[in-house]
């Protein structure tokens, strides 16, 4: 668990409700503690530990893999908002577009007339969508005159 004695209570009370029996332990970024179930001192262990620095190593990727996660699901959330909004854009689009560009941006870069034949889409299609796009970036900017 990425915390202290709190969120190692919290998440052991939640476990205990699902009937699931794991192992669990939580680690406290500041001082890079220890804290075990049962045990009301953490356990500090020296910053060239090879366990310490396992257990910083496996914190730090599944933040990193949920900061990744969270953003892809946000630009697709945002993506797909904005798409509904385009004309000619039905369901079927959506899910191509969707599953073509993890990131708005993509889109931008891409020549319309080579991403339509591609995705086999209509070029003004693929045109709205990117016109649609770079208008809510210029609102997001502040920009009259592009990215």
């Amino acid at each position: 668990i990425d915390g202290g004695a709190g969120q190692l209570s919290s998440a052991q009370k939640i476990l205990q409700q699902e009937q699931c029996t794991v192992p669990v332990v939580a680690l406290a970024k500041e001082f890079e503690e220890i804290y075990l179930p049962g045990k009301k001192k953490p356990l500090r262990l020296s910053a060239d530990s090879e366990s310490l620095q396992f257990l910083q190593r496996v914190r730090n990727e599944v933040h990193r893999f949920v900061i990744t996660f969270h953003r892809t699901r946000r630009n697709k959330q945002l993506f797909h908002s904005l798409l509904e909004e385009i004309p000619g854009i039905g369901p079927r689009r959506r899910t191509i577009l969707l599953s073509a560009f993890d990131d708005l941006h993509e889109i931008l870069d891409q020549d319309a007339n080579i991403l339509g034949r591609k995705l086999q889409i209509p070029v003004r299609c693929i045109q709205a969508v990117q016109e649609k796009l770079s208008t809510e970036q210029k609102k997001v900017n502040g920009t009259k005159d592009g990215l």
